[in-house]
């Protein structure tokens, strides 16, 4: 979560800020830590998006990350995560 706030915050994970041309939007920090993320583990065919017969860590949020402030996404709170789906080999 903290790697996803600092992305969308324009600050790297140390916390210096980064040109704002550099920083991501909520969609664009999304994509990059699921779906972006499978296709670098080559893996997109498994993971990286909810469909019938891949894997999935699943969070559930109890406010939307799409809509809170920038500086309130890790004020966030979840209500279910786990591991989900797929089919063996």
């Amino acid at each position: 979560m903290a790697s996803y706030h600092k992305s969308s915050e324009g600050r790297d994970i140390p916390c210096k800020p980064v040109s704002p041309k550099q920083a991501l939007t909520i969609e664009e920090a999304m994509c990059a830590h699921t779906m972006a993320g499978a296709y670098a583990d080559f893996a997109e065919n498994k993971k990286g998006s909810l469909e019938p017969g891949k894997f999935a860590d699943l969070i559930v949020w109890h406010d939307n990350p799409y809509t809170v402030a920038t500086e309130d996404i890790l004020k966030l709170t979840v209500d279910h995560g786990g591991r989900e789906g797929g089919s063996p080999g």
